[in-house]
């Protein structure tokens, strides 16, 4: 491969602005509808980094033509110019997610012109790469909740621009590491719906793990548990400790001592009400966040599980801030098996949630290696070997 990084980009590499590359095409100023048999319209909300989310979406009325100037071709690059200050200014290439759709007056198009463009794609993730994400952000005019980017201003952006064969193995490159994202996503989300399904069907006896024939009785949490209330943490607050201080958030800090030893099931007081936690090791929780003590012919991890199929948002007790009592928890109804079956029916549900963590885990990867491999490749510090048939 020919070139030297002699400054910002290899010798070989041009860097020009968006007014030399590309036309900028506003969308249309269509109504929205939600009739799912109209043509499919591409707002703000859609456009994320590289890629666009189709899995909500709004339509064009059936009784409002749209320009065909307006529809989307694989490759075109989008870019979402109003939005809040901290999401204006994403772009996603249209890689097309769907046979047919067009694109909202709040979305530039960026059409790339042949002779600068081996691959528009390409393009997209030059638009995604840091240096370029800050100067895009740099642009925005407006307030906080409110920020626009003119396309005037956008002009004049410059991007790097390497040979047309490299820009087309660099898209390649990228966009693999894209489909594997995209596959990792698609797969966690299909065990997390199998797994819902497994807790719906095992956590009421609706089905049985085989050896188990004991009817299950009927019960109310307090029956199992009592819950107890976190308390101020500012006596025991530490800079570091074994102990971690829990709001219905996560952990916030550190404790010199716990506030509970056991195996315990947290669920928010006040504020975040819908989110149980899990602790089998000592803890420190505050006010607004309830924990659990459970007896012993109950199994804790069992009856975590239970908590994440409770409608804890229907039991607010407030009109504002959504809150709970201990009162109202400890009133839930369940059906409950003895404590072997629980145990069975927690570990079959803990086996499903090993390989949705492990599957996390690989996500956490695969996009950490694309954001390495976007900085090495956008650069040109790093050099893909180029063959005839690509080029």
């Amino acid at each position: 491969m020919t070139g030297t990084v002699v400054g910002r980009f290899p010798s070989d590499w041009d860097e020009r602005p968006v007014d030399d590359l590309a036309v900028l095409r506003l969308g249309g100023n269509y109504r929205n509808d939600s009739n799912v048999t109209s043509a499919p319209l591409i707002k703000m909300g859609n456009i994320g980094r590289s890629r666009i989310d189709v899995s909500t979406l709004e339509y064009i009325p059936k009784d409002e033509e749209p320009l065909e100037e307006h529809r989307l071709f694989f490759g075109d690059v989008l870019l979402n110019t109003r939005n809040t200050l901290d999401l204006v200014g994403k772009v996603a290439i249209w890689k097309a997610e769907l046979p047919r759709a067009y694109y909202n007056s709040n979305i530039l198009r960026f059409e790339f012109q042949r002779e600068h463009c081996g691959s528009s794609v390409y393009f997209g993730y030059a638009l995604n790469a840091e240096g370029a994400i800050n100067k895009i952000r740099g642009l925005a005019t407006g307030t906080t909740s409110v920020a626009a980017i003119y396309s005037r201003d956008l002009r004049q952006l410059r991007l790097p621009v390497p040979p047309l064969p490299e820009q087309k193995r660099i898209a390649e490159v990228l966009s693999d590491a894209d489909e594997l994202i995209v596959t990792l996503e698609r797969l966690i989300k299909k065990k997390e719906s199998t797994k819902q399904g497994m807790m719906q069907q095992l956590l009421t006896g609706q089905t049985r793990l085989p050896g188990f024939t004991e009817p299950w009785r009927e019960a109310r949490l307090r029956d199992v548990l009592t819950v107890r209330h976190g308390r101020d943490q500012k006596q025991v607050e530490v800079g570091n400790s074994c102990f971690p201080i829990l709001a219905t958030g996560g952990q916030i800090g550190w404790a010199r001592v716990p506030i509970y030893s056991k195996a315990s099931v947290l669920i928010g007081r006040k504020g975040t009400i819908d989110r149980p936690q899990f602790r089998d090791s000592p803890f420190w929780t505050v006010d607004t966040l309830f924990y659990t003590e459970i007896r012993d012919d109950a199994d804790p991890r069992y009856l975590y599980y239970v908590f994440q199929t409770v409608d804890w948002r229907s039991m607010s007790e407030a009109s504002g801030v959504p809150s709970l009592s201990s009162t109202r928890v400890e009133s839930v109804e369940l059906r409950l098996p003895d404590k072997d079956e629980q145990i069975a029916i927690r570990a079959t549900l803990d086996d499903a949630d090993v390989v949705i963590d492990t599957l996390r885990q690989r996500l956490t990867k695969a996009r950490a290696i694309k954001q390495g491999m976007m900085q090495e490749l956008l650069t040109g510090r790093t050099r893909l070997p180029i063959t005839e048939a690509v080029a």
